[in-house]
């Protein structure tokens, strides 16, 4: 289950919706959606990762690649994406053997399970919704017989429908009872729309929240509620007003400012 807890900075980084437009706040006919859109994303990359993405003749996403940074290894994991004939996801297959099988009910992604190259079952997510909004999204990993919750993510929105403040919990092994809140990130938006409804229901196996705009600011806060970093995102729109690429700003208290550059390209 290792490859979804990796990817999340570059893609939180757009987000472009916290990488996922699952309609948080309502649904809207007029808004281009898969298969209609006029233009497909198909890259994003930042420094030396990326996520790219390959489309059925549908407009489903048929194949996303995804390069780590160098400091995690530089490897390089294709996911193959198979559909039911609902056009619901119905199995990934990673380059890794793994197969994730996701389970909708009533048309939203509610549950999937993972399974190792020797078709053991090694984790599951399970997730909430309120409405159409995604609530929480409970990890679970498999050790010894024994299935227990690893993490937990739980997300609030402002009144446009966006995450402004995802919190992350993991098991108290000091007092034991289930999970503990350890930290959470707090997410400021632009007005633009989301280029990345194409890739919703992929990118929501990445446990991240709905929303329909761009992440301007976000703000890493530790257990003891201290800042551990800030990134701010400055973008450039291309003529339809979806993000071409973004001046990203990292700020760590006590550290040198870096910066680095965020591009976005489209199909």
């Amino acid at each position: 289950m290792k490859q979804v807890f990796k990817h999340g900075r570059m893609i939180t980084a757009l987000v472009l919706a916290t990488l996922i437009f699952l309609s948080s706040c309502k649904k809207d006919d007029s808004l281009p959606g898969p298969g209609n859109s006029a233009k497909k994303l198909e890259k994003i990359s930042q420094q030396d990762e990326y996520m790219s993405f390959q489309y059925n003749s549908d407009g489903t996403v048929k194949q996303v690649e995804v390069k780590e940074d160098a400091a995690s290894g530089g490897a390089i994991t294709t996911y193959q994406v198979a559909y039911n004939a609902q056009k619901q996801m119905s199995l990934i297959t990673t380059s890794d053997g793994e197969k994730w099988t996701p389970v909708f009910t009533g048309g939203r992604l509610t549950s999937v399970e993972v399974k190792d190259n020797a078709n053991q079952v090694t984790g599951s997510a399970h997730y909430t919704y309120q409405g159409d909004r995604l609530l929480s999204a409970l990890v679970k990993a498999k050790f010894g017989p024994a299935m227990v919750d690893l993490m937990k993510f739980d997300f609030t929105y402002n009144a446009a429908g966006n995450n402004t403040k995802t919190i992350v919990s993991f098991p108290d092994l000091v007092n034991g009872g289930g999970l503990k809140e350890h930290s959470f990130v707090a997410y400021e938006y632009d007005a633009k729309e989301n280029p990345l409804k194409d890739v919703k229901d992929f990118l929501l196996l990445m446990w991240q929240a709905p929303s329909n705009n761009n992440i301007t600011k976000e703000v890493h806060v530790d257990e003891n509620d201290d800042v551990e970093e800030t990134l701010d995102y400055t973008y450039t729109y291309n003529s339809l007003n979806f993000p071409q690429s973004a001046a990203v700003k990292r700020t760590v208290p006590g550290q040198p400012v870096e910066n680095s550059q965020l591009q976005v390209s489209y199909k």
